[in-house]
């Protein structure tokens, strides 16, 4: 779907993998975690005005979640 002149919001199922995080459980032993995220754009111009368009933000977020 169209943003503006230029712009262009891929409306499809995204998705993004992390692999091999590691997470000390309370008794310190490690624990790795691998995990997915799966997310559509649902309203493009919530989604602009949140990310500016970049596409690369979204995937810098998820690390923090």
């Amino acid at each position: 779907m169209a943003v503006g002149p230029g712009r262009e919001v891929d409306r499809r199922i995204l998705s993004l993998s992390y692999t091999g995080e590691t997470f000390l459980t309370n008794d310190n032993r490690g624990l790795i975690v691998d995990f997915y995220v799966k997310w559509k754009v649902k309203d493009v111009s919530r989604y602009f005005q949140a990310t500016g368009g970049r596409e690369d933000l979204p995937a810098t977020a998820l690390p923090r979640l």
